[in-house]
């Protein structure tokens, strides 16, 4: 894709368009996406998911991210490197 854009055939990387055009721009840090999430992030989604009854949906709805990556951070399938 970024051989296309540079010679011209391509859109610009990182960002996904829809019918109306751009709709998002995806940042990239070393040739990977920068996470949405922060650490303190993270710890504050364990901690409300474990000691609170807010919902999942809430918490995804409050941070911009998907009600699976909710899920994964809780059951430490993503961000395992946070304790």
């Amino acid at each position: 894709m970024r051989a296309l854009y540079y010679k011209g055939r391509g859109r610009a990387f990182g960002t996904k368009t829809q019918e109306g055009g751009p709709v998002e721009t995806v940042e990239y840090r070393a040739g990977r996406r920068v996470p949405k999430l922060t650490a303190d992030d993270v710890r504050d989604i364990r901690y409300c998911l474990a000691n609170t009854r807010i919902s999942q949906r809430a918490l995804a709805a409050e941070y911009g991210v998907a009600v699976s990556t909710i899920n994964n951070v809780f059951q430490g399938k993503t961000y395992r490197s946070v304790v």
